[in-house]
């Protein structure tokens, strides 16, 4: 049996408070707003709401190892990642406020419960519909 109370952190305190601001910019690079465009990768005339959080900024043609379009929102990722977002020193919430509005807009759009992928335009995602059954007891 493991007995956490034994166990020590590889990293000191004040090296994780260095690297959560580094990976709070990493996060925030992947949402948008209106000073900060995606272009579907897919279709050049398609550009990003505010608000739109993707799972990546890599496509194939972008990167040469890349093999898969990352630029798409996933709804449990997104939220995974505003949730973080909300707790970070932010100066003003206008971010999130984006975030809501997008998600909303994603919510309008979606011909069911079990969208999961949207795109940065907040469309479903052809193909990924039924990606996200929920099953309710």
């Amino acid at each position: 049996m493991l007995n956490y109370e034994l166990l020590r952190p590889a990293v000191q305190q004040s090296d994780l408070s260095t690297i959560a601001q580094y990976m709070l910019m990493l996060m925030l690079r992947n949402m948008s707003s209106e000073g900060w465009v995606f272009t579907d990768p897919s279709d050049p005339s398609r550009f990003s709401k505010p608000g739109c959080i993707i799972a990546s900024p890599s496509y194939p043609s972008d990167l040469s190892p890349v093999t898969q379009n990352y630029v798409w929102n996933w709804t449990r990722d997104a939220a995974l990642a505003a949730a973080e977002i909300a707790r970070a020193p932010l100066p003003g919430p206008g971010s999130l406020d984006d975030y809501v509005t997008f998600a909303s807009i994603c919510q309008e759009n979606a011909p069911g419960l079990d969208t999961a992928c949207y795109t940065i335009d907040g469309q479903p995602r052809e193909g990924c519909l039924g990606w996200g059954h929920w099953t309710i007891m």
